[in-house]
């Protein structure tokens, strides 16, 4: 911080890795207020709030302030200037919600998520799994993390069905060719693709698998909750 007051006052112009810098350091001290004070200067030096910028910005508002509603609001306020937020901001939000116990929370992110078409990724079926196992609905944490896992792997049904039998075809695959085995080999060419296979593996150990995730449930839920 010294470092780039002294920047500043010999009138060394920053740029936007510095700025980036800065938001990581706001984010450490906790200080969502100087990170406001970052974001000020940035604009007046021509580096327009980006979803990077957003995502430091919403992790210091999380860590100083605590309030995922207050984080959204920030989002918000960014989609109104043309920023598009994505799977790393909303995650973002997420592990703040998690770390709270705030269940609400997570299931409005999630429903905006599925509205604004933006897919799940590994970190995004973890978070949300993890959070209603805290709390103790490990049931319900078993149904959300299938349908994230269809969403991730697309929301098509014909994509689905295509995938629902190729993975039945693994689950059949003798002793010496092991599903797992199989579907980590699927990680260089589709790493998402993969996650959610060997998720998906995992479930079908304790549950049976639905392939129509729009017929759940818990999706209809937070659709009718949320939506």
């Amino acid at each position: 911080i010294e470092v780039f007051k002294s920047m500043i006052s010999h009138g060394i112009s920053p740029n936007d890795t510095t700025y980036g810098i800065m938001m990581d350091c706001c984010t450490a001290i906790r200080c969502f207020r100087s990170a406001r004070a970052v974001l000020s200067l940035m604009t007046r030096h021509g580096y327009p709030l980006n979803s990077t910028t957003l995502t430091g910005l919403v992790k210091t508002q999380l860590r100083s302030e605590d309030d995922s509603e207050d984080a959204l609001k920030l989002v918000d306020g960014a989609k109104r200037e043309g920023i598009k937020p994505d799977v790393i901001l909303y995650n973002t939000i997420l592990q703040g919600a998690r770390m709270k116990g705030r269940i609400d929370a997570i299931e409005m992110i999630i429903e905006r998520m599925h509205r604004e078409k933006i897919r799940p990724d590994p970190s995004t079926c973890s978070q949300v799994f993890m959070a209603y196992v805290n709390c103790g609905l490990f049931s319900t944490g078993l149904e959300a993390l299938q349908v994230l896992c269809m969403r991730m792997i697309g929301e098509d049904d014909g994509i689905l069905q295509v995938y629902r039998a190729e993975f039945e075809e693994l689950l059949m695959r003798d002793e010496d060719a092991k599903p797992e085995s199989l579907i980590v080999g699927i990680f260089d060419e589709s790493p998402y693709l993969a996650a959610a296979l060997l998720y998906l593996r995992w479930c079908a150990t304790l549950v049976h698998i639905s392939w129509t995730p729009s017929e759940s449930p818990w999706a209809k839920r937070l659709s009718a909750g949320y939506g």
